[in-house]
């Protein structure tokens, strides 16, 4: 799908030729990259950044079907998931849009296709009420306000309640890289709350009916790097997960 953009578009090739994926595909492989389950109080949709997801694809057309028939009465949490970030904090190399006239020009930058995202992939985000959206490929750990066009609209760890929807929070959980992402500004960008470059770790999501918790635990000594809970009212639901 990609020309020139960053890497290129081969993020999980390799692992898409040895691995099946979940669902069926109607267009180009034998098996789909994008897919939707639920695991707890928790539905997932997940798609492929690598693939055409812009509207009127394949892709869109099933993450907008799988968005729509989510049933939040049941299930109180949705989590939308991709590997290329719609939201990163970057500088330098791969992180200001191209300027080349020509399309097919190299472009070394995250930036084209984070604004694609958002073009293409944030509407549904928003009109469907995810609740948090977890991102990779940066290969560092960072955490979003709530956003909704790329402007802050509440503290990630606000009270989520009957008021009007804040837009979700935005995880990079890239820290399990081969090497951490140190192209990042001096100066944070005011829509993250909380960014790490030099720590590897894992990522934790717990919650039930009422919260969902996203810790960081860090490689090195095991002890939280980063944590914020969400907080809904919400119908008594029994189900818990981690």
């Amino acid at each position: 799908y990609y020309k020139e953009y960053d890497s290129g578009g081969e993020c999980g090739v390799s692992h898409m030729y040895r691995f099946p994926m979940p669902g069926p595909a109607s267009e180009p492989q034998k098996d789909s990259p994008w897919y939707g389950f639920d695991f707890g109080p928790i539905h997932f949709t997940v798609m492929s950044t690598e693939h055409d997801f812009r509207p009127g694809s394949a892709q869109y057309r099933f993450l907008a079907a799988d968005l729509a028939s989510y049933d939040r009465t049941s299930m109180p949490w949705l989590v939308f998931a991709g590997h290329r970030p719609m939201y990163v904090d970057s500088a330098g190399p791969g992180s200001d849009p191209c300027e080349e006239s020509d399309e097919h020009a190299p472009c070394p930058n995250d930036q084209p296709v984070s604004a694609e995202l958002i073009s293409s992939i944030e509407p549904l985000l928003l009109l469907h009420k995810v609740d948090l959206a977890v991102w990779g490929h940066h290969h560092s750990y960072q955490r979003s306000c709530h956003l909704i066009g790329g402007k802050c609209t509440e503290l990630s760890a606000a009270l989520i309640s009957g008021e009007a929807y804040k837009g979700p929070v935005h995880l990079v959980l890239g820290m399990g890289g081969y090497e951490l992402s140190t192209n990042v500004p001096s100066i944070r960008s005011p829509i993250f709350e909380y960014v790490n470059v030099w720590d590897h770790g894992i990522g934790l999501i717990e919650a039930n009916s009422t919260h969902l918790t996203s810790t960081f635990y860090l490689d090195s000594n095991k002890k939280v790097g980063d944590e914020f809970r969400m907080t809904k009212l919400s119908p008594n639901f029994e189900k818990n997960v981690s």
